[in-house]
């Protein structure tokens, strides 16, 4: 780089900058191709390098450089020079051996073995024209066995849907067996239940603990501190009598003076004869008459000839080795050797009631031994 000074031209070191003495006598005229100090860079602009920069200059006014950096730039073009000089050695003995190699070799050797080689060639190159067709062919073949995958995969998930419907079904009907199953099986309980007991039993319920006899629970009988409404004992006798009738169909027993009519809280007895036309003899009391005056009944007639039907039905069950826990001797039954009349006429509550309760407990024990010889010999209801 140089620059005006006093009238006088300085110049530094284009490497390190450095402020270099120029004797001015050894400046020479500049030629059209010398390169300017300050023109650095080519026209494509990149950076020239300083040993160009050098070599193509003719005074040193134009390249100017310091003795030390002269120095290290000599001792690095020493060290190129004498890298390529070994590189030039290496590729002489290279060619050397090449030179020998070849020498040795006959024309026609190398003609055959080239020849072999165009032969190879045209195999290998024949060779991969046949790998390309059966690479074709498998890809052919490879795309086929895709879509016949994707069909298979299709029918497989068809399939599986078919299953899993098929499957839920199946699940819907076994349970559906099952609760028929169960239901069966409580509809066998329930059967089992119900044919080991009897249906008059379900039907009719006596009760005789109590100080009034009841049966289905309709008292048959009043105390004097236990008022019962007539009703309740029509009633009462209505459930008797049809009991009564029940169990005399039952043991196939027709009774030959008398036939209940079971009309519920009007039930009455007809008498049977042969003109067929029979007096209706009430069960029942209209109630506006005082039962314990001392004053005849409408009712005891229809008592007494309840109590006569029961004696039958009595006869019939001693014949089959059966009997009944009180005794029956005409209108009366007998408990621990008293008599108690089913007549209300000159008679109590008290004993007229515990009448009543005899007579229901005879129909209870009759049931009972019905039912025992049903089981015995069953017969269809």
């Amino acid at each position: 780089m140089r620059a005006a000074y006093e009238g006088r031209t300085l110049y530094t070191c284009l490497n390190c900058n450095k402020l270099l003495q120029y004797e001015e006598h050894n400046k020479q005229p500049r030629r059209s191709h010398d390169c300017d100090a300050s023109d650095l860079t080519l026209n494509t602009g990149e950076a020239r390098n300083l040993i160009q920069i050098i070599c193509a200059t003719d005074i040193p006014g134009l390249a100017p450089i310091c003795e030390m950096c002269s120095s290290e730039l000599l001792e690095g073009m020493e060290g190129q020079l004498n890298r390529l000089d070994d590189e030039c050695n290496d590729l002489r003995q290279l060619i050397e051996a090449l030179e020998k190699m070849h020498n040795s070799t006959d024309p026609t050797t190398v003609k055959k073995r080239l020849a072999s080689l165009q032969l190879e060639e045209r195999e290998l190159r024949d060779e991969l024209r046949k790998l390309a067709d059966e690479d074709r062919l498998s890809e052919f073949e490879l795309q086929k066995a895709r879509e016949e995958r994707d069909n298979v995969s299709m029918r497989q998930e068809k399939l599986w849907e078919n299953f899993r419907d098929i499957h839920r079904k199946l699940l819907d009907n076994d349970e559906v067996s099952r609760r028929l199953e169960a239901e069966k099986r409580y509809a066998s309980e329930q059967l089992h239940r119900l044919s080991t007991k009897s249906a008059i039993d379900l039907a009719f319920h006596i009760w005789t603990d109590g100080p009034i006899a009841t049966i289905n629970g309709f008292r048959l009988g009043k105390l004097p501190d236990i008022n019962v409404d007539w009703n309740e004992i029509n009633a009462a006798w209505g459930q008797a009598a049809l009991l009564l009738d029940v169990l005399l169909q039952r043991l196939k027993v027709e009774p030959s003076m008398f036939k209940l009519v079971c009309m519920g809280a009007h039930s009455y007895i007809k008498e049977c004869r042969p003109s067929g036309s029979g007096r209706e003899i009430p069960l029942y009391s209209s109630g506006g008459w005082r039962p314990f005056s001392g004053q005849t009944h409408s009712a005891d007639e229809g008592a007494a000839a309840f109590v006569d039907i029961l004696a039958t039905l009595a006869s019939n069950l001693v014949h089959l080795n059966r009997t009944l826990p009180h005794t029956i001797r005409k209108e009366t039954l007998i408990d621990n050797g008293m008599q108690y009349s089913v007549k209300v006429q000159f008679n109590n509550e008290e004993r007229w009631t515990k009448a009543m309760k005899c007579l229901l407990s005879n129909l209870k024990t009759a049931l009972v031994h019905i039912n025992s010889l049903k089981e015995q010999n069953p017969q269809p209801e």
